[in-house]
């Protein structure tokens, strides 16, 4: 018997959904978010570059529902998978939050840019 999950699908998006998600990604990458793994969890969160916090994904659906009142958007929230795929992904031994692309001395995983 397998017992393992099949993967999420992704919602169904409307080209002016696919707008909204992207200014919102690019509003989470201004405020200072990427996602990060590091020893300190088992599980990928976010982090904020700018604060130092770490954050775990079940935090970005409150934070899509501010941004999105904050700017007259009705757009449903996708799920954090969706949205922190398209985050820039660091991983390694040393972190520069303030370095070029957010780090030195180690390895960036490459983040989708588009929605």
């Amino acid at each position: 018997m397998n017992t393992t999950a099949a993967p999420a699908t992704p919602p169904e998006l409307s080209p002016q959904d696919k707008v909204d998600l992207a200014e919102f990604v690019t509003y989470m990458k201004e405020c200072g978010f990427c996602k990060i793994d590091d020893s300190t969890s088992n599980q990928t969160r976010l982090f904020n570059r700018f604060t130092g916090e770490k954050f775990f994904p079940s935090m970005l659906e409150g934070k899509f529902d501010d941004w999105c009142a904050a700017n007259d958007k009705t757009t449903s929230y996708p799920g954090p998978r969706y949205i922190m795929r398209t985050l820039i992904h660091v991983v390694g031994h040393r972190f520069d939050p303030n370095g070029s692309v957010y780090s030195t001395m180690l390895s960036i995983v490459g983040s989708s840019s588009t929605i």
